[in-house]
């Protein structure tokens, strides 16, 4: 299937356990409740794609893109999503991710209300600005250095984070944000 044209396929409730997808172009395709558990979608175009529900566990998502995709309930533990390209403007609220390393991730204006990211790294060159973040359990992650500038943080959990130097949170709303235990020596409010 490698460099396929698959673009508005209608795939939903499919089993692609396993399945090598690498390089489709899978624009606009409807995947709602599929299984890509172990999937290989590496260098996929996944933009406008409609995947609620997905079950993606140890799939390999590296240099995937995925903007203005609908991911929503999707469940993305274990996944290779080193190098993802752009996920901005992506729907990945109620989402859980894991403790997986979001490090360079593209989430600009993501929607990820509800989100489970706790124990993840999202470190320099997170782009998280202008993202809705309201209550997303982020506990004990490590933002580092990560754009939160304009997001929504609002009734979010993040305890126990790490927010040292060079995290931008410059125009968050952090309404009602449990900060409890949290380092934020060096950030920037």
């Amino acid at each position: 299937m490698e460099g396929a044209n698959t673009s508005k396929c209608k795939l939903e409730r499919s089993n692609l356990s396993g399945a090598d997808m690498t390089g489709l172009q899978l624009v606009n395709v409807i995947m709602t409740g599929a299984t890509l558990a172990g999937a290989n979608l590496s260098a996929s175009n996944l933009s406008g794609s409609k995947m609620q529900n997905t079950n993606l566990d140890s799939a390999v998502l590296t240099g995937c893109k995925l903007v203005d995709s609908d991911l929503s309930g999707s469940y993305f533990s274990n996944c290779r999503l080193q190098e993802v390209d752009d996920m901005s403007r992506a729907d990945l609220s109620k989402c859980v991710f894991g403790g997986m390393d979001l490090t360079g991730w593209i989430l600009e204006e993501a929607k990820l209300p509800g989100a489970n990211l706790s124990g993840c790294t999202l470190l320099a060159g997170t782009d998280l600005s202008k993202a809705n973040l309201s209550k997303c359990n982020l506990q004990g992650a490590d933002l580092t250095g990560c754009k939160l500038a304009e997001s929504d943080l609002s009734d979010a959990n993040l305890t126990k984070c790490t927010l040292l130097a060079g995290t931008d949170l410059s125009k968050a709303n952090l309404g009602k944000c449990n900060l409890g235990g949290s380092d934020l020596t060096g950030c920037k409010l």
